[in-house]
């Protein structure tokens, strides 16, 4: 697992490299209250007063509790608090105990109200737990994409998502799993495209080398293989090999699709604003590795722009070209959807909540075979972005549309998939439904398509 922060300054004891552009901080992150577990921290300053710090951590045991703060390495002393979170995994796969998430999206320029839904979340959750005498709480953040609207500020960065984050109480101890959204990323490949998040938070293959974040200072020459950037203490030249690694791992510099595994449900994470070949490959591979697989309980599809969009502002749909935006979601990821027989398929993008019909096998007019369970698809961009009010598009598949701010609470067991859509402000609920899991509806599916077959 992947923890990463922001440092305001430098992080006590300062960093140094080892001559060969390895980056090296000399503090460890210390995980699991244990003082032999200790990670490297893996730094990359982005300016004079800000530093991006990662660290891995692991193999962690399921279904634990795990605890971890930052250390300094010559004093050992602590510097920052100590924090736990849930690492659930494939634990709860064949028991009844429910794993939940708390889902959410297009928070960008909307501060104020990404932090009442925070709240709202937290203290829906709370009075919960109080009336069934449990220790009821989000094991995990799904973020859809668009976590800021200027994908190069630190301010929006700060103040539109960790801030809120953090005042939460949910930075430090709920795992983000988060697609990248348009605003949150740059799809150049270069590394100067002023990338501040995902850089540091994807495509790192060889996990001890530090991304060194070539910023497009003033009076920086890009031509010439001395490109500035500009640290603390002084100016530092990166030099030939550097960009030779830079130039090999351009491939996957932008990396952003992966999937994880949680209590049975198999979480595939896209990237529509980079959409290519190898990411086509890989949800391929993805899916099929799923498909009949005993244990995998749901199959769950992020991306941050759905495949069908119907609100939007109309200059910018039909004059602007923004229709043909992520238009690969639709066009060659969607048929995959189907094909495989995804349960659901969460999006963002759109600011406000859509949600499709579900259809189940015995329902009139369903479709057998091969493409027979169709996957709900979601729109849940409602957590702070100015709503979307205007139709463009009218595709006849949505059997909710609010305009309105939200989040969704999702609960999985090893049987069914519990889907809740709250106001942001009030917490009431305007929206929910159930799935059995893929297994019990194959083989449902199976059963309809042999009495068809005896019957035709």
């Amino acid at each position: 697992m992947k923890l990463k922060w922001m440092a305001e300054k430098t992080l006590s004891g300062g960093t140094h490299f080892d001559g060969k552009n390895h980056l090296f901080s000399e503090h460890n992150l210390e995980w699991d209250g244990k003082a032999g577990n200790t990670s490297e921290v893996l730094l990359e300053h982005i300016d004079p007063l800000h530093t991006k710090a990662m660290a891995l951590i692991g193999p962690i045991p399921d279904d634990t509790k795990v605890k971890y703060r930052i250390l300094g390495v010559e004093d050992n002393v602590a510097l920052t608090d100590t924090f736990r979170f849930n690492h659930i995994m494939n634990s709860r796969l064949h028991g009844g105990h429910n794993t939940t998430f708390l889902l959410y999206g297009d928070n960008q320029m909307g501060e104020s109200t990404f932090r009442h839904m925070l709240k709202t979340s937290k203290t829906t959750m709370s009075k919960r737990s109080k009336k069934s005498r449990s220790q009821l709480s989000f094991d995990y953040t799904i973020h859809v994409g668009d976590a800021v609207q200027r994908k190069w500020s630190l301010v929006d960065w700060e103040y539109n998502f960790f801030k809120p984050l953090e005042w939460a109480g949910m930075s430090q101890t709920i795992p983000i799993i988060h697609a990248p959204g348009n605003h949150d990323h740059d799809e150049s490949t270069e590394p100067w495209n002023r990338n501040l998040y995902f850089d540091i938070y994807h495509g790192l293959d060889d996990l001890r080398f530090a991304f060194k974040r070539v910023l497009d200072w003033e009076g920086a020459d890009k031509n010439t293989n001395e490109i500035q950037t500009h640290y603390p203490h002084e100016m530092t030249t990166i030099n030939d090999s550097f960009r030779d690694y830079i130039k090999g791992t351009r491939g996957n510099y932008h990396q952003s699709y992966f999937s994880t595994r949680i209590s049975g449900a198999h979480i595939i994470v896209l990237d529509s604003q980079c959409a290519s070949r190898s990411q086509l490959r890989f949800l391929e591979k993805e899916l099929e590795s799923t498909y009949q697989d005993p244990d995998v309980n749901f199959v769950i599809v992020v991306v941050h722009i759905p495949p069908y969009v119907e609100y939007w502002d109309p200059v910018s749909w039909f004059e602007k070209g923004e229709k043909y935006w992520g238009r690969e979601v639709k066009e060659e990821y969607d048929v995959l959807f189907r094909k495989y027989m995804v349960d659901l398929v969460v999006s963002g993008h759109q600011h406000n909540y859509q949600r499709s019909k579900i259809k189940d096998s015995n329902q009139e007019g369903y479709v057998a075979g091969e493409n027979a369970i169709n996957p709900v698809y979601a729109i849940i961009g409602g957590a702070g972005g100015t709503l979307d009010t205007e139709q463009v598009e009218e595709y006849s598949m949505y059997d909710v549309t609010s305009i309105q701010f939200h989040y969704v609470e999702l609960s999985i067991t090893s049987h069914t998939l519990y889907w809740t859509a709250r106001d942001a402000f009030s917490g009431k609920i305007f929206d929910e439904f159930t799935l059995p899991n893929r297994q019990r509806r194959m083989r449902l599916n199976q059963a309809i398509n042999i009495a068809k077959s005896f019957n035709s």
